[in-house]
């Protein structure tokens, strides 16, 4: 005997389909977390070359006592 049993396939996802709303506000947030990431690693570069001067005089040390 013959059987006409089929199954559905899943529907499938396209190729360049947009992102579900969860993974969109997921990668917008790891973006502003990087970005923010980043503008603290140069503020943070900026200050120190602002006050090393000061700091340099005040605890009299060399240009090598600075760098150590």
């Amino acid at each position: 005997m013959e059987s006409n049993v089929t199954a559905e396939a899943p529907p499938l996802q396209l190729q360049g389909a947009p992102a579900t709303t969860s993974s969109a506000v997921v990668r917008w947030y790891v973006l502003l977390m990087m970005c923010l990431a980043y503008t603290l690693s140069i503020a943070d570069r900026f200050v120190i070359s602002t006050v090393l001067e000061p700091i340099r005089l005040e605890l009299q040390l060399s240009d090598s006592g600075i760098g150590f």
